[in-house]
């Protein structure tokens, strides 16, 4: 029994490096963020400006939470950062879940889990901060991001994880 729960153990841990290798690091740079749909409609990704990208879904409670938690950073800061807010076609009736709010953020449907393939997301939350050059500077949990990373983001072009 013990050498069973071992094993599984293991292929679980092994599970979990292998998957954490597809998602990409800090330092490389981050995919064109593809989109079939997006709240506002009229929305176009801006040049030359850093992004804070959250990948999320209405049904994923962690992620719903991350983005209540950072909504007044998004207020504070939407002039100096994007704060983009993307999920797949798995979420449902997203419009009605963001008019149910008062979110700030801009909401992105991926087009066809382009995005989500593309930054090597297998598990959500997850988020990335990306430079003004288009460069990963973090990835972590929305929900980790705070005004100090923020700040030091925005001085420094690069940010200390929590």
């Amino acid at each position: 029994m013990f050498k069973q729960a071992f094993i599984f153990t293991l292929l679980l841990l092994l599970g979990d490096i292998s998957f954490a290798q597809n998602e990409l690091q800090v330092g490389v740079k981050a995919p064109t963020i593809q989109f079939q749909k997006a709240y506002p409609s009229d929305y176009r990704i801006p040049r030359n400006k850093p992004i804070i990208l959250d990948f999320w879904a209405t049904w994923c409670g962690p992620c719903v939470a991350g983005l209540i938690e950072n909504n007044e950073l998004v207020t504070k800061y939407q002039n100096e950062i994007e704060f983009i807010a993307i999920t797949d076609t798995t979420s449902k009736k997203v419009a009605e879940f963001i008019q149910s709010r008062n979110f700030n953020h801009t909401f992105l449907i991926d087009k066809d889990t382009q995005t989500f393939s593309g930054y090597g997301v297998s598990g959500i939350p997850r988020a990335f901060m990306i430079d003004a050059n288009g460069v990963i500077q973090w990835s972590g949990y929305g929900r980790d991001l705070n005004e100090e990373m923020i700040k030091m983001f925005l001085q420094t072009g690069k940010v200390k994880a929590p």
